[in-house]
């Protein structure tokens, strides 16, 4: 199992990093950071890291500290996720291919913007998937979390009416498998997290996509966001919160398209 030591913590990754060839220094590569939502990990992107890497892409999906196969304990803060996740992308990758495409949804969304003000002069891109400036969640919700309560309401919003059964049935396994305290500490550093007014000092391009069915985040989330950061917006129907698992030919094609537009025009130099 691939994993990157963080200080005392051990990141669980899963994807493919390419290498390039030392003569091939001058040639610019992307590799794509997954960074998945509010009790999740890096599964939910298992379409995109399959596309993606049969068509050459460099992809890393990672599981949060206290997520899925990492260590470590879930972080209260936004900020401290993208640490982390910015810290371990740039330990994988080698010193040559640090053109890193942030893809983030819901919590990992927010967990992206906050690493475009932070890191812009080391990526490439962001694609903001299902996510807000502003996260906030409904107090009922937080107060079952912080009872030790599990509350299915923020999961029954999540998947559109059209999302298969099946997919519904494994989303409910899953969460009924996450540790109570990972989704409060997740939730309560959505609630916390606020940077609507911050948007235009993220200068690296981007791409916001979203569910026309979504619940949780809703399209106005994702056209706030493409308008104040100067993004392309995409909408896909019959898709919920969960986009990337309910319509993931659409999201892969997206991605596909923004990532050959990025590297056609960068080939001048950017980055």
């Amino acid at each position: 199992m691939p994993k990157v030591q963080i200080d005392d913590i051990q990141l669980y990754w899963a994807g493919c990093v390419p290498r390039m060839e030392k003569e091939a220094t001058s040639s610019r590569t992307l590799t794509a950071v997954f960074v998945h939502g509010a009790g999740g990990n890096h599964s939910h992107w298992v379409h995109q890291i399959n596309h993606l890497t049969k068509q050459g892409w460099g992809t890393i999906a990672f599981d949060l500290p206290g997520h899925g196969r990492s260590g470590g304990e879930a972080q209260t803060t936004v900020a401290a996720y993208a640490a982390y996740v910015y810290r371990a992308a740039t330990a994988i990758l080698p010193t040559e291919n640090r053109d890193l495409v942030v893809v983030g949804h819901s919590m990992g969304g927010a967990i992206a913007i906050e690493m475009g003000l932070r890191y812009q002069d080391r990526l490439a891109a962001l694609v903001l998937v299902g996510t807000g400036a502003r996260l906030r969640v409904l107090p009922s919700a937080l107060e079952k979390m912080a009872r030790g309560e599990r509350d299915d309401t923020l999961l029954k919003a999540a998947y559109s009416p059209f999302a298969p059964p099946e997919l519904r049935q494994q989303a409910e396994e899953e969460y009924a498998r996450v540790p109570i305290e990972v989704l409060y500490r997740d939730y309560s550093a959505c609630n916390a997290f606020d940077r609507m007014a911050e948007l235009a000092r993220i200068r690296v391009p981007s791409l916001v996509l979203c569910g026309e069915d979504d619940m949780l985040t809703p399209p106005k989330y994702s056209r706030f966001l493409a308008e104040h950061m100067g993004g392309k917006l995409v909408t896909v129907p019959q898709a919920g919160h969960m986009v990337m698992l309910e319509r993931p030919q659409a999201v892969n094609d997206a991605l596909s398209t923004f990532l050959d537009q990025l590297l056609n025009d960068s080939q001048g130099g950017l980055g």
